[in-house]
């Protein structure tokens, strides 16, 4: 799968870039001009990017100081005015009923606790307009796992099983699944370790090489099936609603 180089060398994490390219993937195949709300954007790139592809493009997150970065990109050659940045708790999302072609919540469930991430994935499939997307990406454990308390700030409450995926997103959005697919090495545990050593930026930059170099039966997207060596999953959801 293709990866954008605009988005490679932004710091992000290996499992982002192709968390990115299979949402853009989808996102490619809808008409330009459309709206697309990003739920937990931070300081990610991914709305500047799609705003210069010609998409109306909202960042929204809880903490503002995430969301200044989206300030800077706002100003890049190209957006055009397309970029908003807005304060939203994605509980309670202040957007009309059915007013987004697609929704984003990328890497955000799992930091929310029980039963928040259920609740939030139906306020974000409210978003969604008929024959809209709501696109998501959570980690992926072969048995549904949850924190303990003390709950470390910031950090995982869960790791969504299939069970988990199809109860606690899928049933929850009411909306119909059009596809499915996982993120991982041929060995989670080295996944696993991959991701948490990133914060160091000699590892980072191996990543990201390695990202760019190695073909998808060894780290990528590996397909639906292949939940055995998988530690990210990937839903794509569509608004087929007559009404």
């Amino acid at each position: 799968m293709a990866i954008d180089r605009r988005v490679l060398w932004r710091g992000l994490g290996g499992s982002r870039y192709f968390e990115y390219s299979w949402l853009l993937r989808h996102i490619g195949s809808l008409r330009p001009g459309l709206r697309v709300l990003d739920v937990g954007a931070g300081p990610s790139v991914l709305p500047a990017l799609l705003a210069h592809r010609g998409y109306t493009s909202v960042a929204s997150d809880t903490d503002a100081g995430e969301l200044a970065p989206q300030r800077t990109f706002r100003n890049r050659p190209g957006v055009g005015g397309r970029l908003h940045a807005l304060v939203h708790d994605g509980a309670r999302l202040a957007v009309r009923d059915r007013s987004c072609d697609v929704v984003i919540c990328r890497s955000v469930l799992e930091h929310i606790s029980v039963p928040g991430d259920a609740a939030t994935v139906a306020e974000l499939a409210r978003c969604v307009a008929r024959g809209g997307l709501l696109l998501i990406t959570v980690p992926f454990a072969p048995r549904y796992r949850e924190a303990t308390p003390p709950y470390q700030s910031g950090g995982h409450q869960r790791l969504y099983d299939l069970s988990a995926l199809e109860e606690r997103i899928i049933a929850a959005s009411g909306l119909a699944p059009i596809d499915r697919a996982f993120i991982g090495w041929p060995h989670r545990a080295v996944f696993r370790l991959m991701l948490r050593a990133d914060r160091y930026r000699v590892v980072r930059l191996m990543h990201r090489w390695f990202s760019l170099v190695a073909p998808s039966a060894i780290f990528g997207v590996v397909g639906r099936d292949a939940t055995d060596r998988a530690g990210g999953a990937l839903l794509a959801l569509r608004n087929d609603a007559l009404d």
